[in-house]
Formats: structure tokens, sequence, C-alpha cells
């Protein structure tokens, strides 16, 4: 570290090692020591200080761009100490010592830079989403099953053609080329290349440029590459043995990175886009389509204008069948509750219908029995937890993981906000006393992770009880509902009051349970 402090300190070492990134035999070594250097650095190195940035990022072929993604990404990301400014108090202190903006001016520049240069972000995006991905087998049950088939299938290769031991002289054996077929490198660079790739898209979609990388990725034709990635890789639950000291609910395998990275990429994509839509096929547009005329323009909600769903290309959509979107939702409603997976599937799909959602979406969603899922998935957490309860051994329960709950009820958040199909829904999922208990002791037990969706409840509740157009049937029905009527009461929303405000202090203030008092403020006031 002290060593590559030092060469960061000399801009002529980083200046010919970029330089170098064009040289065939030089490109791996000089990588390597780039990214030493820029780890070392105490702040953000400018790619403007470096001579010819963009002709030489334009010049390397998609190839080594992949590789130097790991390092680049370095250029774009937020190297803040995460310990140290834990509480929102510290960031402000953090922030006020150093005079540091609320995004860091480097980062913007060096994102520009990338996104602006020739080719650079079709040249990841390439690396990021070509096929076929490697390695697969016909008869492979998972991802690891491919993986153990492919090491096989190298290590024999490799055996094959060494000479026997007994022709070997082993006082002049030379030491093994690190390319022959049987190394590491051979085994594990393809993957590494591709989730740097699309790390680096992560990144380039984040910040100030969100919008334009969008715009840009979309016009790439984004959403079809991911849906054609996304056929390649295994979802399904491993339905056989782990290895020696794994638990039952290990998930480890070569490429679970890969589709967390993936899913987070999904997310980055949809967060507030009007390119959400290409995750789509060509069919489901076409339903949306229909599924909007079914609303008047005052219910998309105030500030929410009706999208124009047919000026869309159909060219930058998922094909026919199944699009992206469809394809998440039914890997979420197939993977068990203690899957390392539910999280970002359930982010990705929350991001799509964040920000300009209408009753269409959420309609959409809703068909594909998205919103039943997630309620069975909370019911049935708590169901199991409570049974469970009392027996020293629970390791092998069901309970629901924090931020599976989290994600689950921010999802359930935005299927539900001021539509009515989605309360109904709700309600009809929760048609039994003992479900109505969980679901609310699952709410009150976890009341940081789940005080967005009790916003949604108190908003969507107060719309449709003072709503014109929602008649008295309606209304009997909210009343008499076992999960919304008992939210009606004045008494329940003020000890909802008391609970949410009790969660946070100056001094805990975070990022994550300043959501609570932002609800606090919105029961208070409506």
């Amino acid at each position: 570290a002290q060593c590559g402090g030092y060469l960061a300190e000399s801009g002529r070492v980083l200046d010919y090692c970029f330089e170098l990134i064009t040289h065939k035999e030089l490109y791996s070594p000089a990588c390597d020591l780039i990214e030493h250097m820029f780890l070392a650095r105490k702040d953000l190195l400018s790619l403007e200080s470096i001579p010819n940035i963009r002709a030489q990022l334009s010049r390397i072929d998609e190839d080594k761009l992949a590789s130097l993604c790991r390092v680049l990404a370095v250029s774009v990301s937020d190297l803040e100490d995460s310990e140290a400014r834990a509480t929102l108090v510290a960031q402000y202190r953090q922030k006020k010592s150093s005079g540091e903006k609320e995004e860091n001016p480097t980062q913007v520049k060096n994102r520009d830079i990338l996104l602006n240069t020739s080719s650079v972000v079709e040249k990841i995006l390439h690396a990021a989403c070509k096929l076929p991905l490697q390695p697969r087998y016909p008869n492979a049950r998972s991802e690891t099953d491919n993986w153990i088939n492919f090491i096989d299938a190298v290590v024999t290769e490799g055996l094959n053609t060494m000479p026997h031991l007994s022709a070997l002289n082993l006082e002049a054996a030379e030491p093994m080329d690190v390319d022959s077929p049987v190394s590491a490198d051979s085994v594990s660079n393809p993957l590494t290349k591709r989730v740097d790739s699309i790390y680096m898209l992560s990144l380039l979609i984040a910040g100030t440029h969100r919008m334009a990388a969008q715009e840009k990725l979309s016009g790439l034709k984004l959403a079809p590459k991911l849906n054609d990635l996304f056929d390649e890789l295994v979802w399904r639950k491993q339905d056989h043995g782990h290895a020696a000291g794994h638990i039952s609910r290990c998930n480890c395998s070569p490429e679970v990175i890969l589709k967390i990275q993936f899913l987070r990429l999904v997310h980055n994509y949809c967060y507030h886009s009007s390119h959400k839509l290409t995750l789509l096929s060509n069919p489901e547009w076409q339903e949306i389509c229909m599924l909007s005329e079914q609303f008047d323009p005052e219910e998309f909600g105030e500030g929410v204008t009706k999208p124009d769903y047919r000026s869309l290309e159909e060219s930058s959509l998922c094909g026919e069948g199944h699009g992206l979107l469809s394809k998440i939702i039914g890997v979420l409603r197939d993977e068990p509750v203690e899957s390392v997976f539910r999280f970002w599937l359930c982010r990705a799909i929350e991001s799509w219908l964040r920000g300009s959602c209408t009753p269409a979406d959420q309609l959409f969603v809703i068909r594909r029995g998205l919103l039943q899922h997630i309620t069975k998935v909370i019911v049935e957490g708590e169901n199991s937890s409570e049974n469970n309860r009392g027996y020293e051994d629970t390791s092998d329960s069901n309970s629901l993981p924090r931020e599976v709950a989290q994600s689950s009820f921010d999802l359930l958040g935005e299927i539900i906000r001021f539509s009515q199909a989605g309360c109904i829904e709700l309600d009809s999922g929760l048609d039994a006393n003992f479900k109505v208990r969980c679901f609310f002791s699952v709410i009150n037990s976890n009341l940081v992770d789940s005080n967005m969706f009790l916003r949604s409840v108190f908003l969507s509740l107060d719309h449709f009880m003072a709503s014109p157009k929602t008649n008295e049937f309606q209304r009997a029905t909210f009343r008499n509902s076992k999960f919304f009527g008992p939210l009606l009461h004045i008494r329940r929303r003020v000890a909802y009051l008391a609970s949410l405000i009790s969660t946070v202090s100056v001094d805990t203030l975070t990022q994550e349970n300043i959501r609570c008092l932002n609800t606090f403020i919105f029961l208070l006031i409506f």
C-alpha cells in the first residue's frame, strides 16, 4: 500500500501505465499497477488529467476494456469509509469538516468521459451481454454442476496433453505455463470480466448522468440484450446436497455475484426511468396499452400524466413471449424465502414500479400473481416463526430475514399505492384472522422495514375514503376489511405515530430509519 501511494503521487508513472494498456504483453501488469495506484490514493483521480485518455480508451479492444472496468470502476465509485459515516450526524460532520459536496465533482467528470468517449459504452455493453454464457452443459441441474463439469473437462484436457510421468525429467522441469488450459485464469477470467462490465454499467447509470446514461443504454438495446442473457442464467433452486461444511441454505456458486450485479443493473436502469417499458415483450406492451385504456387520466395520480405507451419503438422491446420483467417476477415466485437473490429481485421490480407508476403498471404485475406471492411469503414466514418459538434449535425455520422483509414491504407498498385493485387483492390474500394477525406481527416487529408500506396504506385509505369516485359499497368494503378496517381507527394511527417516532433519535438517525420520521410526518399531516 505504501509503494502504491508513493507511485500514485507521481503522475508520470500513472500516465505511462495508461500508455501501456494498448500493448499486448504489458497490458495485464499495467492494469494491476494502475489499480494499486488508484486504491492507494486518498482522493479520486480525474481521468481528465491523463493525456489522450479518450483516444486510448477508444483504441483498446472489447476484451481489454472489460478487464480495465475493474480499474475504471474505482474512478466513478464512492470510496468513503461507510463505518465512519454510519449515522446522518456523522455524515454531516464529515461533510462539514471536509467541505465535500453531495456528489464528488471528479466522479461526475469521470462518468462524463466514459459515457461520451466513442465506442466505450458499446464495448462494455457487448462484453457484459455477449452470448453464449460459459460454461453450460445440457444435463447440468445448476450452475455449480456446469462449473464442476467445466473444471473436470479442462483438467482432463490438461492431463492428456502432459507427458507420462515416467518420461518427465524432474530435474529439468520448467514451471507450468500460466496460460495452460489448467490455469485458474482460464476458468475465472471470462466470468470476472463479465461481472466487472455489468458493474461498470450500473455505476455509469448512477448519479448526475443517470437520465443520459439510461437514454444511451436504451438506444443500444440494453433491455433485449439483458433479456437474452437472463435466459442463460440458471435460477432454479438446487435440489441436491451441499458440500461438506455448507448449511442447507447455502447459495454459493461462482455465478452468485453475476446474478446480483445483473439485478442491480436492472434496478439502476429502471430507476425513475422513462425507458422502463423496454423490459416488456411486444405482447406485454400491447397488454399494458389496453390496460391503460381502462383508467381515466385523473386516476394516474396528481402530477403523473398518462404515458403515451404507443410511442414506444418495438425494436427496443424484449421480442415475443415473456419480457425481462415477467421473467424476474417468475423467478421471484420460485425462489425460497432464504434465497440471497430475493432482495435484489424485489428491488428490481420495485424500481420498475417506482416513480411515474400508473394503475396500468400496477395491474400488470398484480395479474402475474406478484402481490399474492409477497403476501404469502410474509404471512408464512411469521407463522413458521411462531410455530418454532420455544424450541432451542430454530436454525432451519423459515422466519423472515430482515432484508427479505424490507424489500417485500417496499415492493408491496409500490403495488398498492392509490391502487384499488391492489388493495382489493391484498385484502383477499388476508382472508383469515390468523393471516391478518401474522401480517400485523411482521409489520410491528419490523417497523423500520415496513414503514414505507404503512405510508402507502394510510395515504391510499385516506384517498379512497375521501374520493368522490369511491361509492358507498367500496367504502364499506374498506371499513369491514380484516386488515384495512382497523387502520381507519384514529387510536391505531396514534399508536403507530408513537411507535414510529420512538424508533429514531438524533444520534441514531440513518438513511434507513429516517424513513420512519418521514412516515411519521405524513401521518401527522394527513
